[in-house]
């Protein structure tokens, strides 16, 4: 955190947070392996993950764009 006469001004984000997935949506998994489909983290942060991720995984998110980065 950044302060300025011990006031908060900024926050530095790290690059990456791991989040826990609490729902996958299922529309087109069947039909397409490869397909995305959105996710809904703990946090209620919507994200597209690939069909091998699953409720109750953890998975890396990209701060600065809030992409999915991996299965961790």
């Amino acid at each position: 955190m950044l302060l300025l006469n011990s006031e908060p001004v900024g926050v530095e984000l790290p690059s990456s947070v791991i989040m826990r997935v609490k729902r996958v949506d299922m529309v087109g998994r069947f039909w397409r392996a490869i397909m995305e489909g959105p996710a809904r983290l703990e946090t209620g942060l919507a994200v597209m993950v690939p069909p091998i991720v699953s409720p109750g995984d953890r998975i890396r998110v990209n701060t600065e764009n809030g992409e999915y980065m991996e299965r961790v």
